[in-house]
């Protein structure tokens, strides 16, 4: 029986179960191919599946120098297990367009296109109505207060998007004439 950092690790070695405790999270399992279970979700070692979840991630790939993929903030990771390095992708480049002047007409204007991998799109301060962003396959449309579709972003506010393309995003305006401006990474 060992204590780690205030956990009770409790193990035998070579087919022996092991039982842990590490971060609140209680680990049994044997080692060597045999299976383990780590909050309810099952895994195996030594080259078998691994199906687990990571702070609500689920992390699907191989264990013993296979390549483990799964999917943190919107960024795939791509990590080897065994000491290997975990490479996550950061932006390269930013990207921005014109300042787009707005229709009040139902189902809006596309922003911009180009490929990114996240967008900020920011109603200007000097607006007179309300701009409400959707999506290509959900546009979005104002009628009145209480009769709209897609997420309103008053005079001065902004809304970041995880999309692969300035053309997923469309914006009306309340007020023919308002503004928008964004930016993207890729």
């Amino acid at each position: 029986m060992v204590k780690v950092s205030g956990e009770t690790v409790i193990a035998k070695i070579s087919g022996e179960t092991v039982v842990a405790k590490i971060s609140g999270e209680t680990i049994i399992g044997k080692i060597s191919g045999e299976v383990v279970q780590i909050s309810g979700q099952v895994v195996k070692v030594s080259g078998e599946t691994v199906i687990a979840k990571i702070s609500g991630n689920t992390v699907i790939g191989k264990v013993s120098g296979e390549t483990v993929v799964t999917s943190v903030s919107g960024n795939v990771v791509t990590a080897k297990v065994s000491g290997e390095t975990v490479t996550i992708q950061t932006p390269t480049m930013l990207k921005t367009g014109p300042v787009r002047t707005l229709i009040s007409a139902s189902g809006g204007v596309v922003l911009h296109s180009g490929a990114i991998k996240a967008a900020v799109v920011k109603a200007l301060t000097d607006n007179s109505g309300i701009v409400l962003v959707g999506g290509s396959g959900d546009r979005p449309w104002y009628e009145s207060v209480g009769s709209a579709q897609g997420l309103i972003l008053a005079a001065g506010e902004a809304q970041s998007k995880d999309v692969n393309d300035f053309s997923a995003i469309y914006v009306v305006a309340q007020v023919s004439g308002d503004k928008v401006c964004f930016e993207g990474v890729n």
